[in-house]
């Protein structure tokens, strides 16, 4: 089994129906508080988050606008939401690809959309999986389901690469923790401290190591809710050299 080199920082079960779910990455660089999203501290975005409309894009002071139902949740089909454009016309000034640092760590926020375990709901709430692939350096397509599995972001931190297929191991999972099911343990998806203050909207973010070769990436957010029904969110982002960006990136606040 794969055995991570260094740890991050992060700031189903039989009998348990089946439900509905859905989400999507809303700041692919993230540096705000871990309780409620700050909007002027997201450095990163996916693609087209631009075209969400002015109710979901107004920034509200709890930052629970990032949960406004706009459709942009996703199940593959193709790999991404929407396709992948070199001139990079999916992005502008005010919500532009993130900028990476070879090497630093960075996170990404979501909004919890009401599956979170927790105290305010039941411990029984499923999440099977969060990871996080990406292309190789300077793609010119999106990459096949295939072949974002074969890239987890954590491959760089472990001395053998996570199997595609590996959906249980810590070390496999964005953020390096697993939601353990059955459990209230604010692990995995369901990192989001301050859930219960709002269950569709509350903050969820997982934190990963850069790319330590420069170049233009995709990414991949893969979350399973259920086995087998995944919900995706693809982003553009730029790796450059260390000290080369604007830093590196990281949650704040206690939870």
């Amino acid at each position: 089994m794969a055995r991570p080199m260094l740890s991050l920082a992060a700031a189903v079960v039989v009998g348990v129906p089946i439900t509905d779910a859905h989400s999507w990455v809303a700041c692919t660089d993230y540096r705000g508080d871990v309780n409620y999203y700050e909007e002027d501290k997201c450095f990163g975005y996916p693609r087209l988050w631009a075209n969400r409309g002015a109710n979901a894009l107004t920034a509200t002071s709890d930052g629970y606008h990032i949960g406004a139902d706009t459709g942009y949740n996703y199940m593959p089909g193709d790999p991404c939401q929407s396709d992948f454009d070199g001139s990079y016309g999916n992005y502008n000034d005010d919500y532009p690809r993130a900028t990476y640092e070879a090497g630093k760590v960075y996170c990404l926020a979501w909004p919890m959309k009401n599956h979170g375990a927790a105290t305010c709901t039941n411990a029984f709430i499923p999440d099977t999986s969060t990871r996080l692939f990406h292309s190789d350096a300077d793609a010119t397509a999106d990459p096949t389901q295939a072949e974002f599995k074969a890239n987890n972001v954590n491959n760089v931190l472990l001395e053998e690469d996570c199997d595609a297929d590996d959906i249980s191991s810590d070390e496999c999972q964005l953020g390096l923790e697993k939601h353990d099911s059955g459990s209230m343990d604010c692990k995995g998806f369901q990192r989001s401290p301050r859930f219960c203050d709002n269950t569709d909207r509350a903050l969820g973010t997982g934190c990963f190591q850069a790319p330590a070769t420069a170049g233009d990436y995709i990414f991949q957010w893969y979350w399973e809710f259920n086995a087998g029904s995944p919900y995706s969110t693809c982003y553009d982002a730029i790796v450059v050299a260390a000290g080369a960006g604007n830093g590196a990136g990281g949650t704040a606040g206690a939870p």
